[in-house]
């Protein structure tokens, strides 16, 4: 018996103690830690945030918009001077001294602004719903 009486009295000090330490425990998971951002607070730098990506990307797309109106431009103006090349081969250019160099040279030309018109992306196509979208 007296081998016991220690180990009953931990025993009983251990089980007067738990119920303390699980009351302490719990009251320190619903105290919110000091100098964390309250809900409130991070659904508001989340709305910040948002809001700049929201930005962020209507000017990507702007800039998207006027490289493809860029690109556009380009493919025409190439073409312009195809056309303007097999004016210039109409009218004689490549007759008289040393034709063969003007034939190459038109060659060139055509080859070259014959590439600037190929592969041209498409302009971007808006859908409705994306003019009526609401943007923060």
């Amino acid at each position: 018996m007296k081998k016991l009486l220690p180990s009953l009295a931990l025993t009983s000090l251990f089980l007067a103690a738990f119920p303390a330490v699980l009351a302490q425990e719990k009251n320190q998971e619903k105290k919110p830690q000091e100098g964390a951002p309250t809900l409130e607070q991070r659904v508001a730098g989340l709305e910040a945030q948002l809001g700049e990506l929201a930005r962020r990307q209507l000017e990507s797309e702007k800039k998207l918009d006027d490289v493809l109106l860029y690109l556009e431009k380009q493919s025409q103006a190439a073409g312009a001077v195809l056309t303007e090349l097999d004016s210039s081969e109409q009218l004689g250019f490549t007759a008289g001294i040393n034709p063969q160099s003007r034939q190459v040279l038109l060659a060139a030309f055509r080859g070259y602004y014959g590439e600037e018109q190929k592969d041209v992306p498409e302009k971007r196509r808006v859908k409705k719903d994306e003019t009526t979208a609401k943007r923060p």
